[in-house]
């Protein structure tokens, strides 16, 4: 399982984008992160959700999880804040970014 992470700034439109594969990770980290998916109903998600209040100053994350023999996908893209538990998808992704690069989250 491929999981591939965007970040947009909100007025700065600085973009950081990143992706790892879950085998390569912890057996625990992983764990942690499948529960995430799970918690969220994250393949149940729609790709997109326009904010009713939009704030242009708001990050805009966007999460793919390439999965399965066929290399499925699905994508979300949301704006930080918009959603409780896809803000959780976010940090435990965060987590394992800062995790590799050795910088803290």
């Amino acid at each position: 399982m491929t999981i591939s992470l965007k970040r947009a700034d909100g007025l700065g439109g600085c973009v950081l984008s990143t992706q790892f594969e879950l085998d390569t990770l912890p057996v625990e980290q992983g764990k942690q992160i499948l529960r995430t998916l799970q918690a969220a109903e994250f393949f149940l998600l729609p790709e997109k959700v326009t904010p009713v209040n939009p704030e242009p100053d708001r990050c805009q994350y966007t999460v793919t999880v390439a999965y399965g023999e066929f290399n499925l996908k699905h994508t979300v893209t949301r704006f930080e804040g918009q959603s409780e538990a896809f803000d959780r998808i976010i940090a435990a992704v965060w987590a394992v970014v800062c995790a590799e690069s050795g910088k803290p989250n």
